[in-house]
């Protein structure tokens, strides 16, 4: 698996880059081969985010945005997104599960913000 975040322009800086992957590798339970930061400002302005479509289009990307926090261990995203969708529609639930299982590209995962629980990182 590969992690993906984006830095560009004034607002983030690389401690917020750091801050990240260090929750993610002490706290989200997530194992990954590389932490990707995309950096080039091409557009100026979010639509840098589509980089990582162009860049990342082999095996699993999980994208996650400098500002969230991570405090625990992160679900299985695909598989819960497997089992909501099949508790909506029962009569797929094992096309659905067979799709995520096999789910390639960028999912993105952003918390909400300002949770009580999150602790701080020193």
């Amino acid at each position: 698996m590969r992690i993906i975040c984006c830095r560009f322009g004034d607002k983030f800086n690389q401690w917020h880059v750091d801050n990240l992957k260090h929750m993610i590798d002490e706290y989200s339970g997530l194992k990954y081969d590389s932490f990707e930061v995309i950096e080039d400002d091409l557009y100026g302005n979010w639509f840098n985010k589509f980089q990582m479509y162009d860049r990342f289009r082999d095996g699993e990307n999980l994208y996650f945005d400098l500002d969230l926090v991570i405090y625990d261990t992160l679900p299985n995203l695909a598989a819960d997104a497997a089992g909501a969708m099949a508790a909506a529609n029962p009569d797929v639930a094992g096309d659905i599960a067979a799709g995520m299982a096999g789910a390639k590209g960028c999912r993105r995962h952003h918390p909400a913000r300002g949770h009580a629980a999150c602790r701080p990182v020193h």
